[in-house]
């Protein structure tokens, strides 16, 4: 859990589903491996509801199937009396399924109310999957997608989460006990591997595909610290080894969307070679800038406002009081309890209960959209997805169009407004991009990108004032932010506020010691005030991280200094 994503989307991004999933495949993997053995027709009802619950939260869950079928499959196969037991063996999964299923329909009945027909549902993602792969050839497609997924520089297993080829090389290693459990753990493994490689690239912390398989993974790492122990030379060292991925992966998390952007394509690579810097020059990020303690301790306390003090003060402290009355709650059961466990059946019913209450309320609460609203929804969907595409083409024009036809679609949605603006961005009409961002800020006051592309094109337009309302806005929702924090640096060249200047390209290069745009900007501008010594190093720092050569030339010269080769 420390040496992967999963602790990103247990504190930082916690309102994602991840957190909740892995909790739920816990339970699920104890409640199979507790009953898994049994012959009792209820005990497999019980697995088949976590098992439900548990894909109810993410459907991409239903891989863990392979590993209730195939565990049952070698349980059978080794039954001496296999014919007899048969009959048996086939009630149990019939058990299994009908519960899986009864756990399902609370969210059925969601998709069916605001997506129409429930197979209409899961064609169009079907769908959405099927042109996502067909956009190159299967094998190209296949070949890259397994190269990134194992050495890519963004989010690479090998780069990101080590630890997973640990689990893997010790999943070989569990006890000769266990042994019977590996047949289902890899081919669990390779099927959610096999996903991972069929499916978009994620916009979000790491790879999500791969995260359901950390729980089972976590087998193969106990059985290599197991056989380890065998040597305490190779124990420690094993133990030190699983530390050092842990703290590498910390080193990697603090970074992003702090130091570097969410969509970096080589987002792991710079993170790994930012390391230095955050110990050597940007040690106050080494707890990560957005931490709840230094929000907390802030001399302008972010709880003055009533919607933070839900989400920083009155949720968690909600969620340690629940943590803390689960806890002693199972501590009592434990001491006055002979039995650990109820038996199945009251497991069972109480569990139905609940869903049967939360199918009533979900059938009361959620809205039931019209065809014509359903209608709306696939096409704005189906005209963001071609617009994308032609826009990735470099066929502006045609996504624009795409656009507007989605605006029409869902006109009180501004994802297809804020890809409209960054067209006109492509085309430098900048004033039509401005009434874009402008339309988006008036459906998400929130958005930062907005706010800082409106600085970015005022600045450009001459309109300073309104540039650096914009610009400051955009660091109160995001404070960090290196792009806003450079664009504010120019911004303050041009008013003349030279040492406001020099504070905000400084600023900006301890963020991101490898930011190349501020590099060159704060080299120009310390060329102009004939600090060359330092101009000449920044101007280099620039080449080094890619600037073009005969731009950086040109604006060397003007800023008094001849740099050759």
């Amino acid at each position: 859990w420390l040496g992967t994503p999963l602790i990103y989307y247990s504190f930082i991004r916690q309102r994602m589903a991840q957190g909740t999933e892995f909790f739920f495949s816990i339970v699920f993997i104890s409640v199979w491996l507790k009953f898994r053995d049994s012959r009792n027709k209820y005990d497999h009802a019980l697995m088949g509801l976590f098992f439900g619950l548990l894909c109810s939260i993410r459907m991409i869950n239903v891989l863990y199937l392979s590993i209730y079928l195939i565990d049952q499959a070698v349980i059978w196969f080794k039954n001496s009396q296999k014919e007899k037991y048969l009959k048996q063996h086939l009630i149990e999964i019939i058990f299994f399924s009908l519960f899986f299923l009864f756990a399902l329909i609370p969210q059925f009945l969601v998709w069916n109310q605001l997506d129409g027909a429930l197979l209409d549902y899961i064609n169009r993602v079907l769908n959405i999957l099927g042109r996502e792969s067909s956009s190159s050839s299967p094998l190209t497609l296949f070949v890259d997608k397994f190269f990134k997924l194992l050495f890519g520089l963004k989010w690479s297993i090998a780069l990101t989460t080590p630890i997973y080829f640990l689990g893997i090389v010790g999943l070989f290693f569990i006890p000769n006990s266990a042994k019977e459990l590996l047949p289902g753990f890899i081919v669990f493994l390779l099927s959610n591997l096999l996903l991972a490689l069929t499916v978009l690239d994620s916009d979000s912390y790491g790879d999500r595909t791969i995260l359901p398989s950390f729980s089972i993974l976590a087998f193969g790492i106990a059985g290599a610290i197991d056989r380890l122990k065998n040597s305490k030379i190779t124990f420690y060292g094993g133990v030190a080894l699983i530390i050092s991925f842990i703290i590498l992966h910390y080193l990697i998390m603090i970074q992003y969307k702090i130091t570097l952007p969410y969509n970096d394509p080589k987002f792991t690579l710079k993170a790994l070679s930012g390391i230095p810097n955050l110990f050597f020059e940007n040690n106050h990020l080494l707890s990560r800038s957005t931490n709840f303690f230094k929000i907390l301790l802030s001399e302008k306390s972010e709880l003055l406002n009533k919607e933070s003090f839900l989400f920083l003060g009155l949720f968690p402290a909600a969620q340690f009081i629940c943590i803390v009355i689960t806890c002693l709650l199972f501590l009592w059961l434990n001491k006055n309890i002979k039995q650990k466990f109820y038996p199945a059946k009251t497991y069972l019913t109480f569990i139905s209960f609940s869903i049967f209450i939360f199918i009533f309320y979900l059938y009361k609460i959620t809205p039931t959209k019209t065809a014509e609203e359903i209608k709306s929804r696939v096409l704005y969907s189906n005209l963001v997805f071609t617009g994308n595409n032609e826009a990735k083409n470099g066929h502006i024009k045609d996504a624009l169009a795409y656009f507007s036809d989605a605006a029409k679609k869902l006109p009180d949605h501004w994802g297809s407004y804020l890809r409209t603006a960054y067209a006109y961005d492509t085309l430098s009409n900048y004033d039509m991009a401005n009434l874009y961002y402008k339309k988006v800020l008036e459906l998400n006051p929130y958005n930062v990108e907005a706010h800082i592309r409106l600085g970015k094109n005022d600045f450009s337009l001459g309109r300073l004032e309104e540039a650096e309302f914009h610009l400051k806005e955009s660091l109160h929702l995001s404070p960090n932010n290196k792009r806003s924090i450079h664009y504010l640096g120019k911004l303050f060249v041009e008013k003349k506020l030279i040492p406001e200047a020099i504070k905000m390209f400084e600023l900006s290069l301890l963020i991101d010691p490898n930011y190349k745009s501020a590099h060159l900007n704060f080299a120009v501008l310390l060329g102009t005030l004939k600090q060359y010594k330092k101009s000449a190093f920044h101007f280099g720092e620039a080449v080094r991280l890619g600037v073009d050569k005969n731009k950086m030339k040109e604006l060397a010269q003007k800023s008094g200094l001849e740099i050759e080769g």
